[in-house]
């Protein structure tokens, strides 16, 4: 994909009140079955920390990943670690997204589209910001980390998205860390998505799970989000949803 595309938020509002309503219509559903044509649909790598993973979800289909890959018909692969930073730091109890990138490259996976959601754990630990040349800072983390996604999925569209908003992400502390992660995805050509404007911070009460983590809400907001962004930058050409998978307009689940 040529060129780097960021994505304004300046529609959050109109989905915020629309993807509240998922978690509640998502009641009483079991996980949806698979598609018998799952195995030839695109693959996706959500690669990130706690939220990737699907913390504060009640369960992992109810996740944003999940429910965002679902409804574009992707296959999904989710390699969030809950307490992983972006940077390598000394100390961290889970390895960092420095180190995890290498053995994902040498997975055999051939995604067709790679998102990469990274950078609360660090503003929180607050890590030096630094230079994309300084090991150690969150920008040598984020030029290494995305170059070589890059170079290991040369034909996988990479998909750069800041965090959600939390209110141990207050926008001071956090606003630094987003900067520098858009910019060096900007570098490797990679379409940004801007997490952090999902929706309004008056809106945590709602999705939030605790300080940082999104509730069923939460998540069903940020899917709604981030699909609506790559629809806007044609990574996804149409909502897809699978039988029996997926959120409507409404945030109703699809028959």
């Amino acid at each position: 994909m040529s060129g780097a595309r960021t994505i304004a938020g300046r529609w959050a509002r109109g989905v915020t009140a629309a993807a509240a309503l998922l978690a509640a219509c998502m009641a009483g559903h079991a996980a949806p079955p698979r598609d018998a044509a799952a195995t030839d649909a695109p693959q996706v790598i959500f690669f990130g920390s706690s939220t990737t993973a699907g913390t504060g979800a009640s369960r992992p289909e109810r996740r944003w990943t999940t429910l965002l890959a679902r409804h574009a018909g992707w296959s999904e692969v989710n390699e969030g670690l809950p307490g992983s930073t972006l940077t390598d730091v000394t100390g961290r109890p889970a390895p960092s997204g420095e180190l995890r990138w290498r053995a994902l490259a040498g997975s055999g996976l051939r995604p067709g589209v790679v998102v990469v959601m990274y950078g609360a754990n660090d503003a929180i630990a607050g890590v030096p910001l630094g230079e994309a040349d300084a090991p150690g800072t969150f920008r040598h983390a984020a030029a290494s980390v995305l170059r070589g996604l890059r170079a290991a999925f040369p034909r996988a569209v990479l998909v750069v998205c800041t965090p959600q908003p939390g209110r141990r992400l207050d926008r001071a502390r956090r606003a630094p860390y987003d900067a520098a992660l858009a910019d060096e995805a900007r570098a490797v050509g990679a379409v940004v998505v801007r997490g952090d404007e999902a929706f309004a911070p008056e809106a945590l009460p709602r999705f939030a799970a605790d300080t940082i983590h999104l509730n069923d809400a939460g998540h069903a907001a940020l899917a709604a989000y981030v699909e609506r962004a790559l629809l806007d930058a044609r990574v996804i050409s149409r909502p897809h949803v699978a039988k029996g998978a997926g959120f409507g307009v409404d945030g109703a689940m699809m028959p």
